[in-house]
């Protein structure tokens, strides 16, 4: 696809200034582009694409009249266009030797003088053979999207019912059934049940015998006029269909049903029968899950009781946790509990409760009153002795354990309060640097109105003073200080700023490829050679792409400063990992050799403000790590002389 970019970076070059940089983005374009001097209707430049094309030579197609080489546009060049500054149409291109080809083409007004457009060129079947294709990816997205919808569905039937309009979307069929084995009532037999079906009416069977579920027991294709193999061909038989596919639900080992998907008129495509054996491992799943979510549920009737506890101390974990038995000894004790007051719960599990818990004041009526019902009670500012006999300041809550409206034990949630303090400090430290961070955020915004109206006036004093007075130098050096200024400022409010991001799925391979080729573009002249190498299988991560872009062009632009001497390499590696936690990550490692981090800066270039260059601001990397952060991933570097490494993992997207 065309880039706007591309086309609003054409619009902003002028010419002869910015030619060479204008034909290499012509020649970024993946369609056949023209340059068009709109006052005379002629050809200035061409990319390698329109040359190959139009099977004109660079220099024939340099200066020719555009109505040479289109047939039957009367005034389409016109640019009597909207607000828009594009539109398309079809026309037939001239190509030398007078061969006609149909294409579409697109004209687009560069710039608002009318001076200037370009004429982006495409075969008109590959137009609409890429128009179909977005279709059926589109349709496909849509399907996937409507069975992912029945994965998280609760009612079966329901799931059942947009599992199969999914399936007649992806396997491009009019008709869609599944069987289920089941026990008859009646005959104690087993046969297989119509229990969901979309489409041909009165098409599908009610019931079919078990002994077919053996002839199809893989993937089948049935066609009209093929031999048949049981009741449900018979049915596509006699109904005339075209087609007729199959696949069994389940394993080999344990089949429990078949999925089935038929056509009238159509012919099956090629991916048919991957796209069904998938429908049923998609459909085999739902069944299971399901039924694994009903035999929980009995299950969980049946403990109640226990489960009833359960819940109220995973509820509570966070503090210490003591239940007490109705006779007022200790059943158990959490972690919290134990690390607090000195004790394991082997050793507390059986001891009445105020040989454990000793205050400076009596709580064993509190218990008493809690196991006959009372509401909770909570003492604050309590003393109470660890076993080491060292005394700390408290605060328990007392809790009766009901179940079925009957009282069977008490909960006591203990919390240091010495600890509290501690949280209370550290979160008074992260407002102040919250507060540190807006008036660093409001200082930075105040400071870049006066830098603008500096730069401003040193453009305007270069502009009135003669190109060869001395005096320009130093209005340049001024003004490079005052971009260097506002270029900190702008990354002192982006480091300040909270780091939410709105994520999607990111392909990070196409993204970084992306930003390799601008870079190349730009240093190609410099020696810096660009390497990227992705491992198949690399899946996709969850992420933001534009905060992403960000991180990947800091750390390419520092590769490429780290070798603006003397040139180098700067090598992208992307491929998928599984930590010992088998959580899956994409890691991408950017390399550069160049001539590396000493040893003792490496673990402070990702500190804010800290930087090794002379014109750094020191929050590029900071602002890295942030993001990367953000997006519960991590970033590592290793240096040694003679190159630099940036490892970066990010989780990656789990696979449906």
């Amino acid at each position: 696809m065309t880039s706007l970019f591309q086309i609003k970076r054409l619009g902003s070059l002028r010419r002869p200034s910015g030619m060479a940089e204008f034909e290499a983005l012509l020649e970024q374009f993946p369609q056949a582009v023209l340059v068009i001097d709109l006052r005379n209707k002629r050809i200035r430049l061409a990319n390698s694409r329109a040359i190959e094309l139009t099977a004109y030579t660079r220099a024939e197609l340099t200066d020719l009249e555009i109505g040479r080489i289109f047939d039957n546009v009367p005034g389409a060049f016109s640019w009597e266009i909207p607000t828009s500054d594009k539109s398309s149409m079809q026309l037939t291109l001239m190509k030398r030797g007078k061969t006609a080809m149909e294409v579409v083409v697109s004209l687009v007004r560069l710039t608002a003088q009318n001076r200037w457009g370009i004429a982006i060129i495409e075969p008109a079947d590959a137009v609409r053979q890429r128009l179909a294709q977005e279709k059926q990816r589109a349709a496909a997205r849509e399907s996937m999207k409507a069975v992912a919808g029945a994965l998280r569905q609760s009612n079966l039937e329901m799931a059942l019912g947009q599992i199969l309009k999914a399936a007649c979307q992806l396997t491009e069929t009019e008709a869609v059934a599944i069987y289920l084995q089941t026990m008859s009532t009646g005959a104690q037999e087993i046969s297989m049940e119509l229990i969901a079906s979309e489409g041909i009416q009165s098409l599908f069977p009610e019931h079919l015998p078990v002994v077919e579920l053996a002839e199809l027991h893989r993937p089948y294709l049935w066609r009209r006029g093929k031999r048949i193999a049981g009741e449900l061909h018979q049915a596509a038989r006699a109904h005339g269909l075209s087609f007729l596919a199959t696949a069994p639900l389940g394993n080999p080992q344990a089949m429990i049903g078949l999925i089935a998907v038929a056509s009238e008129t159509s012919e099956p495509t090629d991916a048919l029968l991957v796209r069904l054996e998938i429908l049923a491992e998609v459909v085999t799943a739902l069944i299971e899950h399901h039924t694994r979510t009903r035999n929980l549920e009995q299950e969980l009737a049946r403990l109640q009781r226990s489960e009833a506890i359960h819940q109220q101390v995973e509820a509570t974990m966070s503090s210490g946790v003591i239940i007490l038995t109705p006779q007022l000894t200790i059943a158990r004790m959490n972690r919290s509990a134990e690390a607090t007051l000195g004790y394991s719960s082997a050793e507390a599990s059986g001891q009445p409760v105020d040989n454990i818990l000793i205050g400076s004041e009596a709580l064993l009526p509190l218990f008493q009153a809690a196991l006959k019902g009372a509401s909770s009670a909570q003492v604050e500012s309590l003393h109470l002795y660890q076993r080491s006999g060292q005394p700390f300041l408290a605060q328990i809550s007392i809790l009766p354990i009901r179940i079925q409206e009957q009282v069977e034990g008490v909960i006591i949630l203990l919390q240091d309060l010495s600890e509290k303090e501690q949280i209370q400090a550290h979160a008074q430290q992260l407002e102040q640097r919250a507060l540190l961070g807006e008036v660093i955020a409001s200082f930075a915004h105040e400071v870049r109105n006066p830098i603008n109206n500096l730069s401003t006036g040193l453009q305007l004093m270069a502009y009135n003073l003669p190109a060869d007075d001395p005096n320009q130098e130093k209005i340049s050096r001024l003004q490079q200080d005052c971009d260097r200024l506002g270029e900190m400022m702008k990354m002192v409010l982006a480091f300040s700023k909270p780091t939410e991001y709105e994520m999607e799925n990111v392909d990070i391979g196409a993204l970084i490829g992306r930003l390799l080729e601008r870079q190349r573009a730009r240093h190609v002249a410099a020696g810096v050679e660009f390497l990227l190498q992705t491992e198949p299988a690399t899946p996709l991560v969850q992420g933001n792409a534009r905060a992403l872009e960000q991180v990947f062009t800091n750390l390419i632009t520092n590769a490429v400063q780290a070798m603006s001497e003397s040139g180098g390499t700067v090598a992208v590696k992307i491929r998928p990992m599984v930590t010992g936690e088998q959580r899956r990550y994409v890691q991408i490692d950017v390399a550069d050799n160049g001539p590396g981090i000493p040893k003792e800066l490496q673990d402070r270039i990702f500190q804010p403000f800290f930087t090794t260059k002379p014109s750094g601001t020191g929050l590029g990397l900071a602002i890295t790590k942030r993001i990367i952060t953000a997006h519960k991933g991590n970033i590592r570097v290793s240096s040694f002389p003679g190159g630099t490494v940036f490892h970066v993992q990010l989780p990656a997207v789990e696979a449906q």
